[in-house]
C-alpha cells in the first residue's frame, strides 16, 4: 500500500500540464473536492465497521479493522478501469522531442472535448499543416508552428496551400505553438549546463553514476536547487503539521480527550497518557469538523488563481498558504488549552476552523507543487516533495500520543504550521505561469 501511495502525485502533475495556465489552480483544486468527499466517506465507513452505526455488523468472527481496510481500498480498483483514458503529457513529449505524439495527444483532447481540430479549420488546416511539416522534415514541429503562427491574439495565416487556397489556423494551433516553446527549454538547459562551474560539473559527475537522472539538474543548478530545497523543507514540516493536526483533533474530540478528560476540565489542558493505546473515536463530533474542509476548499476555488490584496496575500498559491497556515497555527494552539479553559463549544469551533484552514492551505500547497519545476524535472521535484511530506507525517502520531501535556503537544504542532506559513513566503507566486518559459 505504501509503494502504491508513492505514485499519488503523478496524475496530479499530469493534470497540471494539460490545464490552461490562467485556470490551472481552479482545475487542480477540483481534485481536492473529491479528497474531501472521500475523507467523509472514510469516516462513514469507519463508523459503520469499527464504530456503532450499524449494531451487529460486522459479524463477531470478523475483525472490524480488516473490514474497514477492505471498504476503503476497494474503490481504488476502479482506478484501474480508468487508467487507459489517461494521455501522456504533451509538455513532456515535446521536451523529449516526440512532437508527433504531442500533436496526437492534443488532437485527442480536442476531439474528446468536441473542439475543432487544433491543426486547422474545417479540415483544411490538417492537410496544409501536414504538407508544411513534410516539406520541412528537418525543422520539426516547433519551427514549423512558429512559422505558421504569428501571435496568440488571432488566428494565424497559413498561406497558400495546394491549388492556391489560403487558410487560417484554428486558435488551438496557436496554443500548441506556445506548448512547443518547451523545446527551447532543452537548449537553454544545455547552455546552462555548459556554463556550470567546476564544482557543479563535479557534482553532476558524482550523481550521474547513481542513476538519479533529473536530480542532477535540480541539485546542480543554483537557482533551481535553492527553490527545490526550500520547497521540500516546506512539505516536510507541512506533513508533520497536517498529520499532527488531524491526530490531535481526533484525540481532543474523542471520549478520552479534553472534552471528557478530568485534566482538561481542571483547566490544565488535555493529557493523553491513559489513552495512548486506545482506539476511541467520537464520530458525531468529527463529522462536522471534517465537513468544514468543504468551505475551505471552496475558498481556494475562488481565489487561488488571482493574487490580490497587500503583497498578494488574499489569493494565489502563496497568499493562500501564508494566511491559511497562520490561521491553522493560531486555532490549533488555542484549541490545545482544553475544555476547562475555553469550553467544549469553543474547542469544537476551533477544531472546525483548523480543518477549514488545513484544507485551504494544503490545497494551495498541492496546486503549487508541480509549478515549482520545469518540465524536465517536474515529476521528480514534485514527487520528492511528497516523499518529504510522508516523512514528516511519520513522527506525528508518536508525538500526539506521547503522553505529554496537551498544551505542549498543541504548541509544537502550531509552531510547525506557523513555520510552513513563513517558508511559503520565500517561494515564488506561481499563479498563471506558463510552464517552462517562465522558469
Amino acid at each position: 500500500m505504501g509503494v502504491g501511495l508513492g505514485g499519488v502525485m503523478v496524475p496530479f502533475d499530469l493534470l497540471s500540464e494539460i490545464a490552461p495556465p490562467k485556470q490551472r489552480g481552479a482545475v487542480l483544486n477540483l481534485t481536492n473536492w473529491f479528497w474531501c468527499a472521500g475523507s467523509i466517506l472514510v469516516l462513514v465507513a469507519a463508523w459503520f465497521s469499527v464504530g456503532s452505526l450499524a449494531p451487529g455488523f460486522p459479524p463477531s468472527s470478523w475483525e472490524p479493522w480488516r473490514v474497514l481496510v477492505l471498504m476503503v481500498v476497494t474503490p481504488v480498483l476502479f482506478a484501474l478501469v480508468l487508467t487507459p483514458a489517461l494521455v501522456e503529457s504533451p509538455h513532456w513529449l515535446v521536451e523529449q522531442g516526440r512532437c508527433d505524439e504531442a500533436m496526437a495527444v492534443l488532437e485527442k483532447i480536442a476531439r474528446l472535448n468536441c473542439r475543432p481540430p487544433i491543426s486547422g479549420d474545417a479540415g483544411l488546416g490538417d492537410s496544409l499543416l501536414s504538407a508544411r511539416l513534410s516539406a520541412r522534415p528537418s525543422a520539426g514541429l516547433r519551427d514549423s508552428l512558429l512559422d505558421l503562427v504569428a501571435d496568440d491574439g488571432a488566428d494565424a495565416d497559413v498561406g497558400a496551400g495546394a491549388g492556391g487556397v489560403t487558410a487560417r489556423l484554428d486558435p488551438g494551433a496557436v496554443r500548441l505553438s506556445r506548448l512547443s516553446q518547451g523545446v527551447s527549454m532543452s537548449a537553454r538547459a544545455n547552455h546552462e549546463r555548459a556554463a556550470a562551474t567546476p564544482a557543479e560539473r563535479a557534482a553532476r559527475l558524482c550523481l550521474k553514476p547513481l542513476g538519479l537522472g533529473g536530480a542532477v539538474d535540480i541539485l546542480a543548478e543554483p537557482a533551481l536547487r535553492q527553490r527545490a530545497l526550500t520547497h521540500w523543507l516546506l512539505w516536510l514540516i507541512a506533513g508533520f503539521g497536517w498529520a499532527g493536526t488531524v491526530y490531535f483533533q481526533t484525540f481532543i474530540l474523542g471520549n478520552n480527550g479534553s472534552a471528557s478528560d478530568d485534566a482538561g476540565d481542571a483547566g490544565s489542558g488535555p493529557t493523553n497518557a491513559s489513552s495512548a493505546f486506545a482506539c476511541d473515536f467520537d464520530y458525531t463530533a468529527q463529522l462536522p469538523v471534517l465537513a468544514s474542509e468543504l468551505p475551505g476548499t471552496l475558498l481556494v476555488q475562488l481565489v487561488v488563481d488571482s493574487p490580490r490584496g497587500p503583497f498578494g496575500l488574499w489569493g494565489g498559491r502563496r497568499g493562500v498558504q501564508i494566511c491559511a497556515f497562520t490561521v491553522l497555527a493560531t486555532s490549533s494552539a488555542t484549541m490545545a488549552l482544553g475544555v476547562g479553559v475555553i469550553g467544549s463549544t469553543a474547542v469544537t469551533v476551533l477544531a472546525a476552523l483548523s480543518r477549514f484552514s488545513l484544507a485551504a492551505g494544503n490545497s494551495a500547497m498541492w496546486i503549487a507543487a508541480p509549478e515549482m519545476y520545469p518540465t524536465r524535472v517536474r515529476g521528480l521535484g514534485a514527487n520528492t516533495a511528497f516523499l518529504f511530506n510522508v516523512m514528516g507525517c511519520i513522527p506525528a502520531s508518536n508525538w500526539v500520543y506521547s503522553g505529554l501535556p496537551g498544551w505542549l503537544i498543541g504548541a509544537v504542532i502550531a509552531a510547525a504550521n506557523l513555520s510552513v506559513a513563513v517558508i511559503a513566503s520565500f517561494l515564488p507566486e506561481t499563479a498563471g505561469i506558463g510552464f517552462d518559459e517562465d522558469h
